[in-house]
């Protein structure tokens, strides 16, 4: 059953009957340590809920309401990933991601792009500005969720491979 979100269905989760594989993962404790940051940075009030409302039981979720707001927190707080719309007042999400990856203390932490605009245009102006993820609205929420977890262990995994190399 894959989850699906649907920018004209009122903001809520319509299932289908579609499969897709995503690895089962264990919730973390509220006060575990070892959950990942997530930063979630949306306009929309009730996206950014929604959005909330999918990770709040795997990651310790912090919210912004706009881009500029977004780069205070990332800095601030220097969250594992970061989930960003792209069309947004003050300062959009291809700025946002710009500014991050122009900032050394920001560079190095996964950012996925959330978009109404499907084309190959304002993918490859989302990829260029460093984006990780550029991902289509409506998007499937198992399908973000998937990959969130991939780009946080693939981090991980270098983490470990870099640190093992400087030790030796």
């Amino acid at each position: 059953d894959e989850r699906i979100f649907r920018a004209d269905s009122d903001m809520t989760i319509e299932k289908y009957s579609i499969s897709v594989p995503v690895e089962k993962r264990i919730e973390k404790e509220k006060d575990d340590p070892s959950r990942y940051r997530l930063l979630i940075i949306e306009d929309d009030f009730q996206m950014r809920g929604l959005l909330v409302s999918i990770f709040e039981n795997e990651y310790d979720v912090s919210e912004a309401a706009d881009g500029a707001e977004g780069i205070e927190k990332a800095q601030s707080q220097q969250p594992d990933i970061i989930i960003s719309d792209v069309q947004m007042p003050v300062m959009d999400g291809l700025s946002l991601c710009s500014k991050l990856r122009q900032d050394f203390s920001t560079c190095h932490i996964p950012i996925i792009l959330l978009t109404a605009h499907t084309s190959v245009t304002n993918n490859l102006e989302g990829i260029n500005v460093g984006a990780d993820e550029f991902i289509a609205k409506p998007f499937s929420v198992d399908l973000l969720e998937a990959k969130c977890h991939n780009l946080l262990e693939n981090r991980r995994m270098l983490r470990k491979k870099f640190s093992q190399t400087i030790d030796s």
